[in-house]
């Protein structure tokens, strides 16, 4: 129903919230009821068997006259924390956007002196440097990687100065199109500048990831020379 409504109205909702509107858990607002009888007109097959919008919202209205002094201000509650899991939903969707273009390979040649580099860096600005892995050389992650670490490290810390649910959000939605490598130079980066996110990001990622995905993520974390989070997000897998 949701799909429906976004596709055919331009009317984005969370699959759930319909779900409490029509099972009757919450009184569905104004907005919901004209979107969802325009639906009904355009897909219906039979609109004469569809009665008239003012039928539906007089409905409502006398739904409304029921209500209990407080019932106002819970919706108005309700409605403003729809709006932010809404406008989460859009900011995870963007950002899963970003990290795939992020990995795909540049068009065009490159220059010997790395210009192409500093393009996805963002101009002159230095790549962040992850740890090199002992007796294996440098093993610097290419320009994409670091680029989708170093993103994902910023906006969570973006995020998380303003609300701790909004980073802890982009984390969730992200863990599912990082590569394992790009996700251990993430959590690279995260550990040297948010302990908080990082341990959040080793939860979510064990918790939600295949087992070959964590089994590579810890291994790369040995590699970087960082046992206690390889081992951390092996036991977050196993719980």
């Amino acid at each position: 129903m949701a799909e429906l409504l976004s596709s055919h109205c331009q009317y984005r909702i969370a699959a759930s919230t319909v779900h409490r509107y029509l099972s009757g858990r919450l009184p569905a607002p104004r907005h919901f009821i004209e979107n969802l009888h325009t639906l009904a007109n355009l897909t219906s097959g039979d609109r004469a068997a569809i009665k008239p919008l003012s039928h539906y919202l007089a409905l409502r209205q006398a739904a409304e006259k029921t209500d209990c002094s407080s019932c106002r201000a819970l919706r108005q509650q309700v409605s403003t924390l729809e709006e932010k899991v809404t406008a989460l939903e859009d900011e995870c969707a963007h950002t899963r956007t970003e990290t795939v273009s992020l990995r795909l390979p540049a068009k065009g040649p490159q220059s010997p002196s790395g210009a192409g580099h500093a393009a996805v860096r963002g101009g002159s600005e230095p790549a962040a440097h992850l740890p090199v892995p002992p007796d294996k050389g440098d093993r610097q992650r290419t320009a994409s990687d670091v680029a989708a670490a170093r993103q994902l490290a910023q906006r969570a810390a973006e995020l998380l100065a303003e609300d701790e649910s909004s980073a802890l959000g982009l984390l969730h939605g992200t863990t599912d199109v990082l590569t394992p490598l790009e996700s251990a130079a993430s959590l690279v980066l995260l550990r040297q500048q948010h302990d908080q996110l990082a341990d959040a990001f080793i939860q979510i990622y064990g918790r939600e990831q295949s087992e070959r995905a964590v089994m590579s993520v810890a291994l790369q974390l040995h590699e970087y020379g960082m046992p206690d989070d390889a081992g951390a997000v092996l036991r977050a897998a196993v719980r």
